[in-house]
């Protein structure tokens, strides 16, 4: 049952409550009305509205299953909880997360996120927050991070006695720097900050987390949840998201890369100059800065064996990634 700090929430909703489970950071209740999920939100009202307004255009254009926000009793989009906190409820689904392994699953996702995306062209949402919202490119983000990049190994050359993660760190630097040198320089050299400018432009939208976390399949229907990073951007920012994170899975497999590439493209087809955006944001050693940021914004002087094994991992599949790079640079 809910404690009595989620059930004065819950209560303010025109729902039946028949049982609830724990979720990832929040409640899935059975209902009356069907599964719903009930969880803190951490974002600002003007958010919650805008995040409202973007779910209801997504599903007016065809794109249903996502995880529409309920309305309470009093027609408000969330509620006050017994600690203060405000809690939405959210359209659930009863199912699964995407498994990473499922080759035809995978696949299927892949195309779903083309038809999402084709429903999150050219919108005009008219709201406070995303009046003030200010997109940022690839290439600004490309370079503020590998500025800190060259901060944390200032850092650790200043350093006389040095942790595991450290040497790892320093003799991998360079090879992984030179890569974001490179997805850089393509980057201004190919037009990307031309593409991001025209989507954003145009009113085009990223999810801003399709990875498998965020996917339900429940039975042979997917469904997209967790809108909270959705904002203006080039739409292959998702595809980049979703493929890195599932090829870190699958040991860079190119094939199994190709076959997501063309499950997307079957549903939308790329325009000019999109593939050589996605090569960009693939060729960018993301997985090495974020594991350094990690490092660099917690107790240096302790770095946990998780980090350290993750570093570990990166360094063990730069001959994987790099092969799918290559093969995938001989598409565009």
């Amino acid at each position: 049952m809910l404690d009595e700090k989620l059930k004065a929430a819950a209560d303010m909703y025109p729902v039946k409550m028949m049982g609830v489970r724990r979720g990832r950071g929040a409640w899935i209740c059975l209902t009356d009305q069907g599964l719903r999920l009930l969880k803190a939100y951490p974002y600002s009202q003007n958010h919650l509205i805008y995040e409202n307004l973007l779910k209801q255009q997504i599903t007016a254009r065809g794109f249903e299953r996502i995880d529409r926000l309920c309305v309470t009793k009093e027609g408000g989009l969330s509620a006050v909880g017994g600690d203060g906190k405000n809690y939405v409820m959210k359209q659930w689904y009863d199912g699964s997360e995407l498994k990473t392994d499922d080759r035809a699953q995978i696949g299927s996702t892949a195309s779903a996120l083309a038809a999402l995306h084709k429903a999150m062209q050219g919108l005009h949402i008219e709201c406070e927050w995303l009046q003030k919202y200010e997109p940022q490119d690839a290439g600004s983000r490309m370079r503020r991070h590998s500025r800190e990049l060259k901060t944390i190994m200032n850092y650790m050359n200043g350093k006389k006695i040095k942790n595991d993660f450290e040497v790892l760190y320093m003799k991998y630097f360079p090879r992984f720097y030179a890569q974001s040198v490179s997805a850089m320089k393509y980057y201004e050299e190919n037009g990307g900050r031309t593409i991001f400018e025209k989507s954003v432009g145009r009113g085009d939208f990223c999810h801003g987390e399709y990875n498998y976390h965020n996917v339900i399949w429940e039975g042979t229907k997917m469904a997209a949840v967790n809108f909270d990073r959705a904002a203006p951007n080039a739409q292959m920012e998702d595809l980049y998201m979703f493929m890195r994170k599932i090829l870190e899975k699958n040991h860079w497999d190119c094939s199994l890369g190709m076959a997501m590439l063309t499950a997307y493209m079957k549903e939308r087809s790329l325009e000019g100059g999109e593939l050589k955006y996605l090569y960009t944001l693939l060729l960018y050693p993301e997985k090495f800065w974020k594991i350094a940021n990690h490092y660099y914004n917690s107790r240096k002087s302790w770095t946990s064996c998780r980090n350290t094994a993750k570093l570990k991992q990166a360094i063990s599949q730069i001959e994987e990634r790099n092969q799918f790079i290559d093969e995938f640079c001989r598409i565009i």
